[in-house]
């Protein structure tokens, strides 16, 4: 009967430290799972913000693209905008300019073009 009381007694101070182990044991599990979670999600953000980039990046160039080209005004004054920010004008029209983007939303783009002419037109600019 004394030896059973021991082994009773043994194991009534075991019992605790086996729970005090398992709840560590499932904290750290539980740890290592949230940290695994948090990686695996900044790499989420991550490539979500260089898809973004990406896509501004493609927006705006495609944008600009729209730009370049042959454009003429209401009076007739014809130019083409080139990729570098140049203007060109017919030669009889003057010597050519610069352009600039000055404001772009999500739905068009605004350019500011300077120019030097040779002669005036209809309205005298």
């Amino acid at each position: 009967a004394e030896r059973i009381a021991a082994l009773a007694a043994e194991g009534a101070e075991v019992q605790p430290k086996r729970k005090a182990a398992a709840k560590a044991a499932q904290d750290w599990q539980v740890a290592r799972k949230v940290e695994g979670l948090r990686a695996e999600g900044e790499k989420v953000i991550s490539r979500r913000a260089e898809g973004a980039q990406k896509l501004q990046a493609y927006v705006k160039e495609t944008r600009a693209a729209a730009i370049v080209g042959d454009w003429a005004d209401a009076d007739g004054m014809l130019c083409r905008l080139k990729a570098d920010g140049t203007v060109l004008v017919p030669p009889s029209r003057g010597s050519g300019g610069t352009w600039k983007v000055v404001d772009e939303d999500g739905f068009s783009t605004s350019i500011e073009l300077t120019l030097a002419l040779a002669q005036t037109t209809r309205n005298g600019v």
